[in-house]
């Protein structure tokens, strides 16, 4: 990747070379010291940021106002002060898909249908699991914060009219943390009489029978269940607090209604030994995602 920006900085001249996202956040001094070629880091949630930086470069303005923003000045690295992240999620446009080869990103995990799609619904979590890496180093908060569930319906259905995706894939850091957005937004498919399948990315321990029933109804093809490890001293040191046993419960009833199940583990956090490793490969065993 580096190769691929020092060659558009040679053969581009004038052209401003900008990163975003979790590593460039993280280490936004270092990268800033050691690459010459890249002029600016974008820390944190960016899309205000990258507004306000181009709004300033375009009026020839000082750069010091925009929140979030790591640049160099008189061959010093600067890094701003923090931007709050966007409570109101719905002032955002829509992403740009037209220009990229949107067919090419797909995530067809449990034979999700292809072409598919990634959306978001909400940003954020309120849990604290400490390796989680989007709240603690985009976001550095843990709230969920949600879309309209009318504008959410609205992109999904608009990409499978004019994109003709055969499924769409909610990557939301947790799509069920609200149950009422989860209800809100299967009330506006079914209300449109959207058939095309859908996944999401959740926490078993918040579904029940009951929201089980409802996401069935309206399409739910598959999720994704973070049971992280069946060692509940793991468990409590990484603050993933869930109980196994009604995970275990879940996952089942969820194959019931014919919801297809993937599971997500993270083998090496703090405390693991074999014997660890080896619940957990009883719990997939046993629970047969």
């Amino acid at each position: 990747d580096l190769k691929i920006l020092y060659n558009i900085y040679n053969n581009m001249p004038g052209c401003k070379i900008v990163l975003s996202g979790p590593h460039a956040s993280v280490f936004a001094e270092e990268i800033l010291a050691t690459y010459q070629f890249i002029d600016y880091i974008l820390i944190g949630e960016y899309e205000y940021t990258v507004l306000e930086l181009v709004n300033c470069l375009e009026g020839n303005r000082n750069l010091n106002s925009v929140a979030g923003l790591a640049y160099r000045e008189n061959n010093l690295v600067k890094i701003n002060c923090s931007r709050a992240t966007i409570d109101n999620l719905d002032t955002l446009p829509w992403p740009e898909r037209e220009s990229l080869p949107i067919y090419n990103y797909n995530d067809n995990f449990a034979d999700l249908p292809v072409p598919n799609v990634q959306m978001w619904a909400s940003r954020g979590c309120p849990f604290q699991c400490t390796f989680c890496l989007w709240p603690q180093t985009i976001y550095k908060e843990y709230r969920q914060r949600k879309r309209n569930p009318v504008s959410v319906v609205d992109e999904m259905q608009y990409l499978i009219k004019n994109f003709d995706f055969k499924a769409v894939y909610f990557d939301d850091d947790i799509f069920n943390a609200d149950r009422d957005h989860v209800i809100n937004i299967c009330n506006e498919i079914e209300k449109r009489e959207i058939k095309t399948p859908w996944a999401v990315m959740a926490r078993a321990d918040l579904m029940d029978k009951e929201l089980l029933a409802i996401l069935s109804r309206c399409g739910l093809y598959a999720i994704k269940y973070g049971i992280e490890s069946a060692d509940n001293h793991i468990l409590a040191t990484c603050r993933k607090d869930i109980n196994l046993k009604h995970a275990g419960d879940i996952i089942k009833l969820t194959k019931d209604f014919g919801i297809k199940v993937h599971l997500a583990f993270c083998l090496g956090l703090p405390g693991e030994k074999k014997e660890s490793i080896l619940k957990t490969a009883d719990f997939i065993k046993d629970t047969r995602p």
